[in-house]
């Protein structure tokens, strides 16, 4: 990466952050000056990964097929949407490079909206460096728009990880969490790891060429600064923070180095030659027959420097450019290309003429060597009916076809035909070769005689000096071979015989495999579960007796981890592979997480009395909470900062009571409100009539009637009065002059009114 691209993509982050912090505000109570990776989502709708340089992928694995209505997780106007996921999903950052900057810190902004409850979530994750996940924060429910920022962190790369469930709640609206951003900054100067003086250059294995026999090559950096950060980029979105990584994909990589006070960047280009060998070619110089036992294969190619290997009939193998073929059928030549390891064949067949020749031949069985006492010596004739006699060294004579013999020389056979007395000599010769191999020697795989779990097998080789000689091996549970190289699976003494094929004397070597498959003992893996409301992570740790090994965690939901203790926060079976680094041996054990998160169910409020109602009379009411869920704790709270944590409360003042119930074993809550309500309104319009009207006793007036009504249907009235007079209805007879007193009352709510009437006397 050049140094102008390193300030156009540093520019482009300043005045992203300077729009970020315009629109948002301030970030954690500090305004970041220098902003390093900042991703607003930019997409067209229902993107579900990011290639590009600030970029991200999802993971839905945790969701179940088909969704639920209105299930959506992918991009959607400019913003990442999560609506009624039914379970878990996960947005996971690229990894950002981090080194060298001063105080980095990562945050990220979400919107809830809909009619989220209690249960649904988010959960905001940061990992260093590839290790486990931190959580910076948690947030359930519809909390409106947040930004949440990480503290300062420490590293040299980080990675951004949010977790989202909700769901189809039944409120009618749809329960949506919304990403708007996130960002990687700093929150103080300067804006770039330091100054861009570093020198540095970089280069790959193997001249930076992916061959057939090279399919991958490592790249590699190199200066005279010491204690720096490495950050490589390539194709497909690479990204590795290896000092020398390695790589199966063509195309420009870049490393960044760093340090606290310096920058510095180099490129190398990794390049794809699978070329095979051109122009690949076989031809044969002729036939088969009786004279020519043997005929020469030969293989070209245009490729300068191409190796060639035969294969033919009855499992032939040859090397080099020719070879001999003595069986009919058809021959495959292979050529490698040297520079790519690639590789072209060619095909040649060769014939026989099997037609007997009409002369006469004297043959031998083989030759006299130390497993070959004596051959047999064979004469043969087209013509039918001959006779044989054969002469050879010490006087020797005999008669017939065949004969035995156990001295070398030359010997003849003379055949006549009978009919004519024509006579024909052939002759062969006798040799004897007692001459064992020479300089047998084992050589095995890598000098290694140990067989591991990682080291299933060694290679043995043998060798001698001897030119055209035979192998043959034996070895442990009834191991044999004939090839010169061979494969030892088993411990134990593997035995080589080399053989003289011109003499059958043997020379012998042995060499010893022993094996170390001890797997890793006292494999131990526990867990401090189960996981509760009160316990979103529980911690897993594995031990093993031995010492020096190395530890690997699987689980749910493609979990991984690479030390002895991780947190994890979801249930289900969790396994530990515990692999000794000197022999490759593993052993594993497993431990299972529970999950114990149910809200007390059946939750109900009884009232006393069964109406709730506060009137004139019922002046207080009883509200009872209970659960199928024994031993739950109850929590009441309601108006005028009323709270209780009796199951029974008495109340005398109207409004919303609301229960929640806690189950004391994982800290889970269920809630339910009663609404208490009032009637403490007396008669209204209560007035009194007097009849007559004139309310006024007299000589002739010794009476009046008085009669009370008011709004109220069906109320109760009481008369008092002058002389203890007292009246139960709405009518009273007065004779006597004062003031009189009538009491309304609601029998519905037992609240009264009063209204009085003057009665004068003449």
């Amino acid at each position: 990466m050049t140094l102008p691209l390193l300030r156009k993509r540093y520019n482009f982050h300043i005045i992203s952050f300077i729009l970020l912090s315009s629109f948002f505000g301030d970030v954690s109570n500090a305004t970041p000056a220098c902003p390093i990776i900042t991703n607003q989502f930019q997409g067209a709708n229902g993107t579900t990964v990011d290639t590009g340089l600030t970029g991200w992928s999802i993971d839905a694995s945790a969701l179940t097929t088909p969704h639920p209505t209105g299930y959506y997780f992918a991009l959607k106007s400019n913003r990442f949407t999560a609506t009624n996921l039914g379970g878990v999903g996960i947005v996971n950052s690229h990894v950002f490079s981090i080194a060298g900057y001063k105080s980095p810190q990562v945050s990220v902004k979400i919107t809830a909206e809909g009619q989220q409850n209690s249960t649904e979530y988010i959960q905001f994750y940061y990992k260093l460096d590839g290790g486990a996940p931190v959580l910076v924060a948690q947030q359930n429910g519809n909390f409106g728009t947040l930004t949440f920022t990480s503290p300062v962190l420490s590293g040299n790369n980080v990675q951004l990880i949010i977790k989202i469930y909700d769901y189809n709640n039944g409120s009618g609206q749809n329960s949506n969490y919304y990403i708007e951003r996130y960002d990687v900054f700093q929150t103080s100067g300067p804006c770039t790891p330091g100054n861009a003086s570093i020198s540095v250059s970089a280069s790959a294995s193997n001249s930076g060429a992916i061959t057939c026999s090279n399919s991958s090559v490592t790249l590699s950096a190199s200066s005279t600064t010491t204690g720096l950060s490495y950050f490589w980029t390539g194709p497909n979105s690479y990204a590795s923070t290896s000092t020398s990584p390695s790589v199966s994909t063509a195309g420009t990589y870049t490393v960044i180095v760093t340090t606290s006070t310096g920058w510095g960047t180099a490129t190398v280009n990794v390049t794809t030659n699978t070329t095979a060998p051109a122009g690949v070619t076989a031809t044969v110089s002729g036939f088969l027959s009786c004279a020519t036992a043997g005929v020469t294969l030969t293989g070209s190619s245009t490729t300068s420097g191409a190796t060639f290997t035969w294969t033919g009939p009855n499992s032939f193998t040859a090397t080099g450019a020719t070879a001999t073929a003595s069986t009919a059928g058809t021959y495959t030549v292979t050529a490698r290309n040297p520079t790519t390891g690639c590789t072209a064949t060619a095909s040649v067949a060769v014939t026989s003429n099997a037609t007997a020749p009409a002369n006469l031949t004297a043959i031998s069985s083989g030759s006299l060597s130390c497993s070959t006492t004596s051959v047999t010596l064979t004469g043969s004739s087209s013509t039918s009916g001959i006779t044989f006699a054969w002469t050879g060294p010490n006087g020797f004579t005999a008669t017939g076809a065949t004969t035995s013999v156990s001295i070398p020389g030359t010997y003849t056979v003379t055949a006549t035909n009978p009919t004519t007395g024509c006579t024909a000599t052939a002759s062969t010769t006798v040799v004897q070769n007692i001459t064992a191999p020479a300089g047998v020697t084992i050589s095995s795989s890598n000098n290694s005689t140990v067989l591991t779990c990682s080291n299933t097998f060694i290679s043995l080789t043998g060798s001698s000096s001897t030119p055209g000689v035979s192998y043959s091996w034996t070895g442990p549970n009834g191991f044999t071979s004939n090839a010169a190289s061979t494969t030892a699976f088993n411990p134990g003494v593997y035995t080589l015989v080399v053989t003289n094929p011109t003499g059958g004397c043997t020379s012998a070597a042995t060499i010893t495999i022993t094996q170390n498959t001890v797997a890793p003992a006292g494999i131990t893996a526990i867990n401090n579960g189960p996981l509760t409301c009160t316990t979103p992570i529980v911690t897993l740790t594995g031990h093993s007796s031995s010492p020096g090994v190395n530890y690997s965690w699987t689980g749910p939901n493609t979990f991984t981890a690479s030390t002895d203790t991780a947190s994890v926060s979801t249930a289900g079976t969790y396994t530990l592979t515990v692999t000794d680094p000197t022999n490759g041996c593993t052993a594993s054990a497993n431990t299972i997480i529970a999950q114990n998160t149910a809200a007390p169910a059946g939750l109900a409020i009884t009232s006393l009395p069964a109406t709730p109602l506060l009137t004139c009379t019922n002046t207080n009411v009883s509200l009872t909470a209970s659960s199928t869920l024994s031993g739950a704790g109850y929590t009441w709270v309601g108006p005028n900062n009323f709270t209780s944590s009796a199951a029974t409360i008495t109340i005398s003042t109207p409004g919303i009571y609301t229960v929640t119930a806690i189950n004391t074993a994982n800290g889970c809550t269920s809630s339910l409100a009663s609404s208490i309500l009032q009637n403490i309104t007396p008669p209204a319009n209560l007035s009194t009539v007097s009849n007559p009207l004139n309310a006024t006793l007299t000589c002739s007036t010794n009476s009046i009637a008085l009669t009370a009504s008011s709004a109220v249907t069906g109320a109760n009235y009481s008369w008092t009065g002058p002389n203890s007079f007292a009246g139960a209805t709405a009518t009273a007879t007065v004779t006597s002059p004062g003031t009189y007193i009538v009491t309304a009352t609601d029998t519905s709510n037992g609240c009264s009114s009063t209204a009085s009437a003057i009665i004068a006397q003449n």
